[in-house]
C-alpha cells in the first residue's frame, strides 16, 4: 500500500499543487478543504491517488468528520497548509471575531487536528510539516493577527519537536512569495490597510513570484527525500534551501529575511 499524506487547505494554491505533486509520485493524498467542488476537481486529476474530505477544520464537526474518514488508515505525512490572513488593517481596530477566526484557523485548528490524528500515524513513523511565513518572524503592518498566529505556530512546531514520540518528526517551512489567490488579494488590497501591497505588486510585475508547482516540488522534497534528522533540525526557507534552478528569477533580497 502506498504512503498516505493528509493536506489541509488543498483546494487551491500551495495545498492544491502539493496534492498533485505527491500524487504524481505515488503518494495517496487525503485532501481537506471547505470547498467540495474544488476538491472534486482536484480528485479528478488523480482519481486513484487523491481522496477528498470537505470539512471546516475550525469546527468540532469538521474534526470529527476528518477522524471518521481517516481512522482506518495509517498516516505518513500531515501537512498543515490551511491558513487565512484576512481581514487586514491595524490590529487595534480589528473586530474581535475576525481576530479569533485567524487564530483558530492558523493555530488552534492544526494543533487540535494533529492531536486527533496522532493515533493514526504509521507504526514506522511520520512527518508533520507546518506551512509558516516570514510574518511569524517579523512584523508585517496590517497583518497583525496573522503575524501572531504564525509566530505561535512556529513555537508550537518547536514544542512538537520536543514532545513527540521519537518516530514522528516535525518542522516548519517558509514557502516564499508564491503566486496564489491569497497573493493576488494582497496586492490588490488598499495600501492604507496593507502597506506591503506595493511590494507584492512589484513582485508580480517583475515576475519574482514562485509558481505553486515549484513550491510544491520543494515541499515534496522535504517530505520524501530528507532524513528524519535533516527534516526536523531547522526551519526551512525556499529562498535559502531550494537547490534546483527555479524557472522564475527569485528575489535574492529574500535570502536575508
Amino acid at each position: 500500500m502506498s504512503q498516505i499524506a493528509v493536506i489541509t487547505g488543498a483546494s487551491g494554491g500551495i495545498g492544491h499543487a502539493l496534492a498533485l505533486e505527491l500524487a504524481s509520485q505515488g503518494i495517496t493524498v487525503i485532501a481537506i478543504a471547505r470547498n467540495n467542488n474544488e476538491l472534486l476537481q482536484l480528485k479528478d486529476r488523480y482519481p486513484e491517488k487523491i481522496r477528498s474530505i470537505p470539512a471546516d477544520i475550525t469546527t468540532d464537526e469538521g474534526l470529527e468528520r476528518i477522524v471518521h474518514e481517516i481512522k482506518q488508515l495509517k498516516i505518513n505525512y500531515l501537512i498543515h497548509n490551511a491558513g487565512i490572513i484576512y481581514p487586514l488593517g491595524k490590529l487595534h481596530k480589528a473586530v474581535p471575531a475576525d481576530i479569533k477566526k485567524i487564530i483558530e484557523t492558523n493555530l488552534i485548528a492544526p494543533l487540535l487536528l494533529t492531536q486527533s490524528l496522532l493515533p493514526f500515524f504509521s507504526e514506522n513513523g511520520g512527518r508533520i510539516l507546518n506551512i509558516t511565513s516570514v510574518a511569524g518572524e517579523k512584523v508585517v503592518p496590517g497583518a497583525g493577527a496573522y503575524c501572531i498566529s504564525k509566530a505561535a505556530l512556529n513555537m508550537w512546531t518547536r514544542i512538537l519537536q520536543a514532545e513527540l514520540p521519537y518516530e514522528i518528526v516535525a518542522t516548519d517551512v517558509i514557502p516564499g512569495e508564491v503566486d496564489t489567490g491569497m497573493q493576488k488579494d494582497l496586492r490588490e488590497c488598499p495600501i492604507e490597510q496593507f502597506p506591503l501591497a506595493v511590494e507584492f505588486q512589484e513582485a508580480y510585475q517583475e515576475k519574482t513570484l514562485i509558481p505553486p508547482a515549484v513550491c510544491a516540488e520543494f515541499l515534496a522534497f522535504l517530505l520524501l527525500k530528507t532524513t528524519p534528522k535533516a527534516f526536523s533540525e531547522k526551519r526551512w526557507n525556499i529562498y535559502k534551501h531550494y537547490t534546483k534552478p527555479v524557472p522564475l528569477p527569485l528575489n535574492k533580497e529574500k535570502l536575508n529575511d
